[in-house]
């Protein structure tokens, strides 16, 4: 598995260096609406604000309400504060973490901020929800929920992703967004040092009871090259996007 990671990595820096890397927001969603007051399938509905107020549209795909964006907060919806960590050493190693790609903070509007795993995992982080209230990190089984609902494995990560190349490389293929779940390529920070896959790359956290000794929870990517949606096991200490689910 670890050998497999090395090289997908590998390919996608060398298309990573082929496209200037993209930090302003941008959009090519022809079926952007404005918020109505209740989610209908096929349009953005109201949108929903996290504790340090940054506000996210919100999308209903089949039976299932989606943020649209990926999380931005510094807090638990508590107000229990998430640590900035940029220190190499210190990021492996801590319990609670976040930080930007890169640690510039440029890259925020548009991807979010990228979390470990003890952030997110409830048995390590106190029980706290890193998602607004009434949402949640979704499990392994509620992504493919999703997945399933949009045609399958081989062809939801062209619904599921942002159309055009304005932020994603060439060829984006088979991206239509028609889902509107606009998944941007966010890139992730590495469990030692580092950071890869920023336009060519979105990988998110989901939730999953078993925990290996080498890797900790699966992860779901799309990258640009593919109308795919792809699963890997991560290591914790590395840094991946999160997006949330509305509870039932």
């Amino acid at each position: 598995m670890k050998k497999k990671l090395l090289i997908i990595t590998g390919i996608l820096l060398v298309s990573i260096s082929c496209k200037k890397e993209s930090t302003t927001p941008q959009t090519n969603d022809s079926n952007v609406t404005s918020d109505t007051t209740s989610h209908l399938d096929g349009v953005y509905g109201p949108t929903i604000k996290d504790v340090d107020g940054n506000n996210y549209k919100t999308v209903k795909i089949g039976s299932q309400v989606w943020m649209a964006e990926n999380l931005k907060t510094t807090r638990y919806n508590d107000s229990t504060i998430i640590p900035n960590v940029t220190d190499y050493s210190e990021w492996q190693y801590t319990t609670r973490a976040w930080r930007y790609y890169k640690d510039k903070s440029e890259y925020n509007e548009l991807y979010g901020k990228l979390y470990n795993w003890n952030t997110i995992d409830k048995k390590i982080n106190e029980d706290k929800n890193i998602c607004p209230n009434g949402w949640h990190l979704p499990s392994i089984e509620e992504w493919k929920v999703l997945v399933n609902h949009l045609g399958g494995d081989s062809i939801a990560g062209g619904k599921l992703k942002q159309a055009g190349i304005v932020n994603w490389i060439k060829p984006n293929k088979d991206a239509t967004n028609s889902s509107l779940f606009n998944a941007l390529p966010g890139g992730f920070a590495g469990a030692g040092a580092g950071f890869s896959g920023v336009n060519a790359l979105g990988s998110w956290w989901t939730y999953n009871p078993e925990l290996s000794d080498t890797y900790t929870y699966k992860s779901i990517y799309l990258i640009g090259n593919s109308g795919q949606v792809f699963y890997r096991d991560a290591y914790s200490a590395e840094g991946l996007s999160v997006r949330c689910l509305k509870d039932e």
